[in-house]
């Protein structure tokens, strides 16, 4: 969701532009995430869960349902649907 495109952004942009002259978009450059998944599983996952994710990886597999605590760091069941 992009905050900038609700209507309670743009009303409270012109109000604080009518007010001080000063458009507030001009300030507020939204940057673009980026997640290097990567980085995360070799930092916090256990070797059995990167072993793991390695092997659905290599398979190819396309449905995967994870269940467990691989948030934080218990070993998870693995369920793999072809």
């Amino acid at each position: 969701m992009n905050i900038y495109d609700l209507p309670l952004f743009k009303k409270m942009q012109r109000e604080y532009k009518r007010e001080f002259g000063v458009d507030i978009a001009f300030f507020i450059k939204p940057k673009p995430v980026v997640v290097d998944f990567k980085s995360f599983e070799n930092k916090l996952l256990i070797k059995k869960q990167r072993e793991v994710l390695l092997d659905i990886e290599k398979n190819n597999q396309n449905k995967v349902i994870l269940s467990g605590g691989i948030a934080s760091g218990k070993t998870f069941w693995l369920v793999i649907y072809s």
